[in-house]
C-alpha cells in the first residue's frame, strides 16, 4: 500500500471541531466553523507559513504551536531554540533518583545529591596504605599510617581500572608526589615511585 501524507489547512483544534460536527451530521456548524476560520486571519497565517521559502524544504521541519497551528522552521533555528530551552544549573532544584532496575524512586534535592556524591568521592582516612583499594579521595595522616612512603599529612587518590589499582600520594610537606600501580594481591609488594618537579 502506498504511503500517503496530508497537510491540513486548519489548525488542530479547528480540525477536531469540524470533524466532530461532520460526524454528528451538523453541516451548518461545519460551514460556520470553516467560514470563521477563513475570516479570522489564522488561515492566511497558516498559508503564509506553509509557503515560507526563506530556506529550502530540506532544511526545514514543520512544528506546531500550542494552538495546533503548523509552522515551518529552519532546523538550525529549532536547534538553537531547543538549546535555549535547556535548564541552567540555577534552574535545577532536584534530581530524579533511579534504582538499579532504572525505575524512578523519588526526587533528591541538590543538597542530598551533593551528600551522596561527596560520600562516593571522599572516603576519610585509613591506618594502612596497603589496604586502600577502594576508589576515592582519602585524608593521609602521615606518620599515623602504616607503610606510607612519606610521613607528612596530605591526600591519597585511589582509583581502579579493571583489576589495577592506582594510588597517588600528595603529601603537603614538599612538592614531591608518589605513585604506584598494582592489584589487590600484590599492592603491598609494589614499590612507590617518586615524582619531583623541576622548579
Amino acid at each position: 500500500m502506498a504511503e500517503t501524507s496530508y497537510l491540513s489547512e486548519f489548525d488542530g483544534a479547528t480540525t477536531d471541531e469540524i470533524l466532530t460536527y461532520a460526524k454528528n451530521g451538523k453541516t451548518g456548524q461545519v460551514n460556520e466553523k470553516v467560514a470563521s476560520y477563513e475570516q479570522s486571519g489564522v488561515k492566511g497565517y497558516v498559508d503564509q507559513m506553509k509557503g515560507q521559502t526563506t530556506v529550502s524544504d530540506a532544511d526545514t521541519v514543520q512544528v506546531f504551536d500550542t494552538n495546533g497551528v503548523p509552522h515551518k522552521i529552519a532546523k538550525t533555528e529549532l536547534l538553537k531554540k531547543s538549546a535555549q530551552a535547556l535548564p541552567t544549573i540555577s534552574d535545577i532544584s532536584a534530581f530524579i533518583a533511579l534504582n538499579k532496575a532504572g525505575n524512578a524512586i523519588g526526587l533528591m534535592s541538590i543538597e542530598e545529591t551533593a551528600k551522596v556524591v561527596g560520600g562516593l568521592v571522599y572516603k576519610g582516612n585509613y591506618d594502612d596504605i596497603n589496604k586502600v583499594t577502594e576508589q576515592g579521595i582519602y585524608e593521609h595522616r602521615g606518620d599515623e599510617v602504616a607503610n606510607s612512603p612519606n610521613n607528612a599529612w596530605g591526600i591519597l587518590i585511589c582509583y581502579r581500572y579493571g583489576a589495577e589499582i592506582y594510588q597517588r600520594l600528595m603529601p603537603n610537606n614538599n612538592s614531591d608526589t608518589y605513585y604506584r600501580v598494582g592489584n589487590a594481591d600484590n599492592l603491598s609488594s609494589v614499590s612507590w615511585k617518586k615524582i619531583s618537579p623541576d622548579w
